[in-house]
């Protein structure tokens, strides 16, 4: 049997929703979708070029985010990048950007 759907949401509201879930989610045109957790080849690699991007960047016009930030993709769509670097404007308090600058 096929599990059914979640409601759509706004973003506004799967920030809330997704604040109490067990787990990372992202929002699909509108509905929250669970992401599948990594492989210690992936963690390698993500670390491994976390160390290169940090020390490229210039932390005073750049900022780095690891997994859990958002990308607003669409009026309806956040996705989580592994790492984003995003331009270093954002408030300690922002949970998402449509701002990145690399992925």
């Amino acid at each position: 049997m096929n599990r059914p759907l979640f409601p759509r949401m706004s973003i506004e509201a799967f920030e809330a929703w997704a604040e109490g879930q067990d787990g990372r989610y992202e929002l699909v045109r509108g509905r929250p979708v669970m992401m599948n957790q990594t492989t210690w080849n992936h963690s390698h690699i993500t670390t491994n070029l976390v160390r290169v991007i940090l020390n490229a960047l210039d932390p005073n016009q750049y900022h780095m985010a690891i997994g859990d930030f958002g990308l607003q993709t669409g009026e309806d769509t956040i996705r989580l990048a592994d790492i984003m670097v995003t331009p270093n404007n954002k408030s300690g308090k922002d949970r998402r950007t449509e701002e990145a600058v690399l992925l």
